[in-house]
C-alpha cells in the first residue's frame, strides 16, 4: 500500500508469500525440502499447486525465492527436494549452474568452507529420508561487566569499542583498504586498531566481534568478504585463523566470541 520510492514495484516477500498460502490452502500436494550444514539441517514444507495447473509457476518461484531466503540465513552443502516431479526438477535446475540461482549455488561452498566441493541438489521419493530440523544457537553474554574491548569489521572502516564495568572508555573507526589481498595487512591493521582504542583499559578481559560473511561458532572466518582478494590458499592458511591470532596477540586466552554482523 505504501510504493517504495526507488522501486515503485517492488513487494515484500512476507506479502506475497501470505497471499500465496491463501490461495493454496486447498491444495493437497506438498514440497518438502531440507538444506543440510555441518552443524544442522533447515527443513520446510510448502503446499504446492498440482503440477497440471496453470498456477504451479507461482509454487516454483515461491519455493524458489524461500529456499535462497533460507541457504542465506543457515547455509547448506546440499539441498534435498520431495514432492511433484515437476515442481522438484524445476527447482533443481533453478539451483545448477547456469540456473536462476547459480550465485547461490556457487557460493555455498565457499560459505560452509568447502570451496572443492560442488553444492550438490537431490530429489528424495520421501521427506521422510530427509534429515530432521535442527539448529545449533550461539550463545553470546550480554554481560558487560570489567574491561572488554570489541571490534566490528566493516567494508569501509574498522570499528573498535573499550568497555569497562558497562561504559564506554573508547571508540574508533579506522578506514582501512578490503580489496588488499595480502592477509597481513588486514592483520596489522586491525591489530592496530585494537591496540589504539585499548589504551584506555587498565586489561583486557574479554573480547567480541562481528564481521561479514559466515564466522564458525569457533570464531573461525570461514568465508569472509571483507578480504574478497585473498587468494583462496592463503585465505584457508592466513585469514580462517584471524580472529583468533588477533586476541591471542591482544590478550592471551582471554574468552573471544566473534559473530556475523548480519
Amino acid at each position: 500500500k505504501v510504493p517504495a520510492p526507488l522501486d515503485p514495484n517492488f513487494s515484500p516477500l512476507v506479502l506475497g508469500k501470505r497471499k500465496y498460502l491463501k490461495a493454496a490452502k486447498g491444495c493437497k500436494d506438498k514440497l518438502d525440502w531440507a538444506l543440510l550444514r555441518s552443524d544442522g539441517c533447515g527443513r520446510y514444507t510448502l503446499p504446492v499447486f498440482p503440477e497440471k495447473s496453470e498456477d504451479v509457476g507461482a509454487s516454483i518461484y515461491l519455493a524458489g525465492v524461500l529456499i535462497q531466503e533460507m541457504l542465506w540465513q543457515r547455509s547448506a552443502y546440499e539441498l534435498q527436494l520431495s514432492g511433484p516431479a515437476k515442481v522438484c526438477e524445476a527447482l533443481k535446475a533453478a539451483y545448477s549452474i547456469g540456473g536462476a540461482y547459480e550465485f547461490e549455488v556457487t557460493s555455498m561452498p565457499n560459505v560452509c568452507g568447502t570451496p572443492d566441493r560442488p553444492f550438490v541438489v537431490k530429489i528424495l521419493s520421501s521427506s521422510a529420508e530427509m534429515p530432521e530440523a535442527k539448529d545449533t544457537p550461539q550463545v553470546c553474554g550480554k554481560d558487560a561487566s570489567g574491561c572488554r574491548l570489541a571490534f566490528d569489521l566493516g567494508k569501509s572502516d574498522i570499528k573498535t569499542v573499550a568497555v569497562k564495568d558497562n561504559e564506554v572508555l573508547d571508540s574508533k573507526e579506522t578506514e582501512w583498504d578490503v580489496t588488499n589481498p595480502d592477509p597481513d595487512y588486514h592483520y596489522n591493521a586491525i591489530l592496530a586498531a585494537m591496540k589504539d582504542t585499548a589504551k584506555k583499559l587498565p586489561k583486557i578481559e574479554a573480547i567480541g566481534g562481528s564481521a561479514t560473511g559466515t564466522v564458525s561458532g569457533d570464531n573461525e572466518a570461514t568465508w569472509c568478504d571483507i578480504f574478497p582478494n585473498v587468494p583462496p590458499d592463503v585465505y584457508k592458511a592466513k585469514v580462517v585463523d584471524i580472529f583468533k591470532r588477533l586476541a591471542k596477540e591482544m590478550a592471551g586466552d582471554v574468552p573471544l566470541k566473534v559473530i556475523n554482523d548480519g
